[in-house]
């Protein structure tokens, strides 16, 4: 819903955010009125002089009308918060303001009566006040110390709270805004590598994107959160019952049990059909359909080789090698740090050890990644020809070239998105033109400057990426080894790879050296969707393959798809009238509803939610004639590259077996996949896929177990855990 407006500001809470945080303060006042209402009848008790004892009857007294006031003031503030829906702003305010203000002047004058009841504490004693004789043990001072330090922490946990909560930017709608928070940001990222000048001008047009595709609608982190998994929760019902129609799984396997023994005992179906309107459908040209996204990827029928399963599977493990150290002590949690230091010569322990000048050895990090890179490779160490470090050349992407002598093949491997340089490479996602680059392969150094796509250009990319490849291919040239080894290895081909970010690298790198080296492949794991323009992505089938792994969301990632999950979840937001604490309660509680409990129909829109719907679509339709928009239409058509090997989940599993630690309700089972082939087409037409497997299924050790499984000839990879009814009985 729209943030919560006080002192004139926007914050990043919205007034559905209050509920919990009242609830608990309403609890804690209380258990301190009970405290110091039995605190009082004791101190009556005391008869003994005591000096004392009139300023801490008075502290405790003031303490109690406080906490009695905030007792009042707090459960109506939970009881406006949880009304309506995230965007029926009207049925909270502006009664909720008001309390909310009335609450915050209490807690001003309780951190008065806290800072006297200090000094009061140090400047009178109260050991006269002494222990009180009842049926238990009492001690007035005791519980007077617990009280004053109890207040405190109450009044620390609120100030960081609003710490937390405030908008240093409040104007969503402002373009400037956002500029000037990417601008502030790049101020304290100093991890990023450049001169400040150039961190500076990235970011401020990061600042420029983001405020095109998100500065249309009001809404808070908590907002965002909410949406997206209702928005997951959709999908996955709309999959479900269209997988179950044809009497398939979507591998999320919990079609016996999440979804059934609801309020109405079948499932919640979550209608995109009565959430989107064929008005506004037509209007910004979403497709209800494609904003599902059926798991199968409109698959061609044609099957994929098991020869070319063995390859991408094969090649795959030099993709991997090629993140270094950290991924293979991710991947060995227990021994990979002490496999690593060992290595073949302990050259890093001895290096760690020797130093120089008490310092530490700066080959350290080479030996660690080349130690890495063999031992998840498979090389031979002379056949490891070169290993470029992060931070060796301005930006750079870390590679490896090496010779695989069973196939023939001089590998290059790129690595993929591991520091917050990658990820900033990667949000540069305008387009550019590469022809001029790509006319100058012939050339010793790579290519002129990058020009932008508004000069006429027949071909275009992912501006970051390709700046990235840019370097990398001026790198790679620079050291000599493709010319020198070719040479001694006429026969040998080249095999350029890479995952994630170094996929995108790795197909530009391959496109460049095709044109002197015909016999060139690429294998693009995981690449970025929106990397290159149709014409670029289509023609290279012929010699690059791009995998896609389950639900994974980096391949299906565009400017295109990241609009439509936009106007998918503030459609989502608009049209639910249930405020989030509800929605939060209804999830712990187990309890489900149906799409009627949860939002409301298209025609019965709230007065004030239609406003907000109209707004919206004035805000898009007001950005789709911007000049910033107008130059980014090229990357709204971008694909990824090559033909696509899809790794779909069948949603079938293999044996099972059960953990001798677990009860008998939790099984293992290994989820199956099919490889089949698919276009760029299909796979960004489908949208992306909201999943909780969207991040896990792109990590580069999920696609190597999967692709191993399937070359050895059985579809089970991946374990995860289970839980059925069915399964349980078969036990």
């Amino acid at each position: 819903m729209p943030a919560l407006s006080l002192f004139g500001r926007r914050w990043l809470i919205s007034g559905d955010d209050v509920c919990f945080p009242a609830v608990q303060l309403a609890t804690f006042h209380l258990v301190w009125c009970i405290t110091l209402s039995i605190w009082l009848v004791q101190a009556a008790k005391v008869v003994e002089p005591c000096d004392s004892k009139p300023y801490y009857v008075g502290v405790v007294g003031s303490t109690l009308a406080t906490c009695a006031l905030s007792i009042v003031l707090e459960p109506a503030i939970a009881f406006y918060s949880s009304r309506g829906g995230m965007f029926e702003t009207r049925r909270r305010s502006p009664a909720l303001e008001w309390c909310i203000y009335a609450d915050l002047l209490m807690s001003a004058f309780r951190v008065c009566v806290t800072g006297y009841g200090t000094r009061v504490l140090y400047a009178h004693p109260g050991g006269c006040l002494g222990d009180v004789d009842s049926s238990f043990s009492f001690s007035l001072e005791a519980c007077y110390r617990a009280m004053l330090w109890s207040m405190w922490a109450m009044v620390g946990g609120l100030v960081c709270f609003c710490v937390l909560v405030y908008n240093w930017f409040p104007d969503f709608d402002d373009p400037s805004a956002w500029v000037r928070q990417f601008e502030y940001w790049s101020n304290w990222l100093c991890c990023v590598t450049g001169t400040r000048r150039e961190v500076r001008e990235s970011f401020r047009r990061m600042g420029e994107l983001f405020g095109m595709v998100f500065g249309h609608v009001d809404l808070v982190p908590t907002d965002v959160i909410t949406i997206f998994w209702l928005a997951m929760l959709r999908q996955r019902v709309f999959r479900l019952e269209e997988m179950m129609a044809v009497g398939k799984d979507d591998g999320e396997g919990d079609v016996e049990e999440g979804w059934d023994g609801g309020r109405h005992g079948a499932p919640a179906r979550l209608d995109s059909r009565t959430i989107l309107s064929a008005e506004f459908d037509a209007k910004s040209g979403i497709d209800s359909r494609g904003l599902v996204g059926l798991g199968s990827e409109g698959s061609d029928s044609v099957g994929v080789e098991h020869v070319v399963i063995d390859e991408v599977a094969y090649y795959m493990r030099y993709a991997f090698a090629a993140y270094g150290w950290m991924l293979y002590v991710w991947a060995h949690p227990g021994s990979g740090v002490a496999k690593l230091c060992c290595g073949d010569s302990c050259r890093m322990c001895i290096d760690c050890a020797s130093g120089i000048d008490g310092r530490p050895n700066g080959r350290n990090a080479k030996y660690l990644n080349r130690e890495a890179i063999l031992k998840t490779s498979g090389l031979e160490p002379h056949d490891l020809l070169h290993v470029q470090l992060e931070g060796d050349g301005k930006g750079v992407l870390p590679y490896f070239i090496g010779l695989d002598h069973a196939k023939k093949k001089l590998i290059i491997a790129i690595r993929g998105s591991l520091s917050f340089d990658d990820v900033v490479c990667d949000l540069k996602f305008d387009p550019v033109g590469i022809d001029e680059w790509l006319g100058s392969a012939s050339s010793a150094v790579p290519g002129p400057s990058i020009m932008h796509s508004t000069r006429p250009t027949s071909h275009l990319a992912h501006r970051g990426i390709f700046e990235a490849a840019k370097a990398t291919m001026a790198s790679i040239a620079a050291t000599g080894v493709v010319k020198k080894y070719l040479g001694i290895h006429p026969d040998y081909d080249i095999l350029v790879c890479g995952h994630s970010l170094g996929a995108g690298c790795a197909f530009f790198v391959g496109m460049y050296l095709k044109q002197s080296h015909p016999t060139l492949r690429c294998i693009s794991y995981s690449p970025p969707g929106g990397l290159v323009s149709r014409d670029l992505a289509v023609p290279a089938a012929d010699w690059c393959i791009s995998t896609v792994c389950g639900k994974e969301w980096i391949p299906r990632l565009t400017l295109s798809t990241i609009e439509r999950v936009r106007d998918e979840m503030v459609h989502l937001g608009i049209h639910c009238k249930m405020s989030k604490a509800k929605l939060f309660l209804s999830w712990m509680c187990g309890y489900l509803w149906s799409d009627e409990d949860i939002f409301h129909a298209e025609g019965a829109l709230p007065e004030e939610n239609a406003r907000w719907l109209e707004s919206y679509r004035q805000h898009v339709d007001a950005a789709a004639t911007q000049t910033l928009r107008q130059s980014l239409l090229p990357a709204f058509d971008f694909h990824p590259p090559g033909r696509i090997l899809y790794l779909r989940p069948t949603g079938e599993t293999s044996a099972m077996t059960k953990r001798p630690w677990e009860s008998s309700k939790k099984i293992i089972m290994q989820r199956k996949f099919v490889c089949e082939w698919t276009t760029g087409d299909r796979l960004v037409s489908n949208g992306i896929l909201l999943s909780g497997r969207m991040m896990r299924d792109h990590f580069p050790n999920q696609s190597l177990a999967i692709l191993r499984v399937l070359a050895s000839g059985d579809g089970a990879a991946g374990p995860r855990k289970r839980k059925t009814k069915a399964a349980t009985n078969s036990l």
